[in-house]
């Protein structure tokens, strides 16, 4: 073999010339202007939250005045997008008008059907006796000895402990 092979002296990996210069020429520039960067972007945020309500308004004024514009000039376009529009609300109004028949319907067989269990339920109870049970306690709600004119027990008002710290207390 004639040829040597050549390896470079050290074995370490570059950055090759083209990104350094790119690199150092951004820090550069954001050095010398970075806070002018900044003053801009304010100003264009400022100017943007203040202008973007009229833009919205001139876009929205551009679009109804080509709507008109469409619709004028064609009004059987107008007439045939209404009549659709009116056949749609139609068959809209249809499915609802439909669907509540139906729960309509499904309520009163459920309250045929409650009613018919009740009759089959109370068909063995002789006349005159109650059905289930009774709602009525026979042991009464209040003590014997509760009397609310005497004034005697409960609480009644408690005033708060004295503290040396005012408002809320020392801890």
């Amino acid at each position: 073999m004639d040829e040597e092979i050549i390896h470079p002296e050290s074995l370490e990996e570059t950055t090759p010339p083209v990104i350094l210069s790119a690199w150092s020429q951004g820090t550069e520039f954001l050095a010398q202007y970075g806070w002018y960067l900044v003053g801009l972007g304010m100003i264009a945020a400022y100017g943007w939250t203040k202008l973007s309500p009229y833009v919205n308004q001139l876009r929205k004024k551009q679009e109804e005045a080509a709507y008109e514009a469409k619709y004028k000039k064609n009004p059987d376009i107008s007439k045939a997008r209404l009549a659709a529009l009116e056949a749609s609300r139609k068959k809209m109004q249809e499915e609802y008008e439909k669907k509540a028949a139906e729960w309509a319907e499904k309520m009163k067989e459920k309250e045929e059907k409650k009613k018919q269990e009740e009759l089959e339920k109370n068909k063995d109870v002789p006349v005159g006796r109650t059905l289930g049970e009774s709602s009525k306690s026979t042991k009464s709600q209040f003590r014997p000895e509760y009397f609310p004119l005497a004034g005697t027990g409960g609480a009644g008002y408690r005033p708060p402990r004295r503290s040396c710290c005012p408002g809320s207390g020392c801890g």
